[in-house]
């Protein structure tokens, strides 16, 4: 759940985008990962858990466009309802098919079956998604999103490719997003559809919000916030 609420510190908190459809994003990872570990895309072979995992990040990426390019025009409101009507349409009409989801199973990757080993390997990902978001606010490329998330007509004034760095952002988005979807699914060793309902994507978005947009450690904060009250519906939790 940290890497999915690290996309959201990529297209809001970098490029002060609203994405209301990042549950859409890692539903997708999960779905396709699921798909391609059970050999059940047409045309392609069964693959390794993780192979299956980083095939689905691939494809899942460019999907970002979906929404990144009816970002380049629309802010506010236009923007939120965009992103939020791209998550609701994915969930009920892909998430929603028997004939993709009946049946479907996921496995953990050889050698981190146990609990414990697939924590390690959970957190290794999320290093990885935590050094590639820290690494955005350096350089040209940090620069570039800090003006265009400011002040979009001073950015462009300025020459930054506002189109291209919007749609950028909500490719990078998309792909944590579907990493972290894809090692949540691994995780539940199955792919569950309420697990990235539309309605999820809200909270998530709220608590990236609340906790600090900008913020890595919000975004983590954020996580363990929203695993926490998740824990706390259980009996004996609270």
């Amino acid at each position: 759940l940290g890497v999915v609420l690290l996309s959201l510190v990529v297209v809001t908190g970098r490029g002060g985008q609203v994405s209301l459809g990042q549950a859409a994003y890692a539903g997708l990872g999960a779905l396709l990962t699921a798909l391609l570990a059970a050999g059940r895309v047409p045309g392609v072979p069964e693959v390794p858990e993780l192979v299956a995992l980083g095939l689905a990040v691939v494809v899942v990426a460019p999907l970002g466009l979906l929404v990144g390019y009816p970002a380049i025009r629309r802010q506010g409101l236009a923007l939120a309802l965009v992103t939020l009507a791209v998550g609701v349409a994915v969930s009920r009409f892909v998430f929603a098919q028997p004939d993709l989801i009946t049946g479907l199973t996921l496995e953990r990757p050889a050698g981190f079956g146990p609990d414990r080993s697939y924590y390690v390997l959970e957190l290794l990902l999320l290093a990885g998604a935590v050094v590639t978001v820290w690494a955005l606010r350096r350089g040209r490329t940090g620069r570039a999103l800090a003006a265009m998330r400011d002040h979009e007509a001073g950015a462009a004034a300025s020459g930054v490719a506002v189109p291209a760095l919007k749609s950028g952002v909500f490719v990078a988005g998309a792909a944590l997003a579907a990493l972290g979807g894809g090692m949540l699914g691994m995780g539940m060793q199955a792919f569950d559809p309420n697990t990235y309902d539309p309605v999820r994507a809200l909270l998530w978005f709220a608590a990236v919000v609340v906790l600090g947009a900008d913020s890595v450690l919000g975004a983590l904060a954020a996580a363990a916030l929203l695993v926490g009250l998740d824990a706390g519906t259980q009996g004996g939790m609270a």
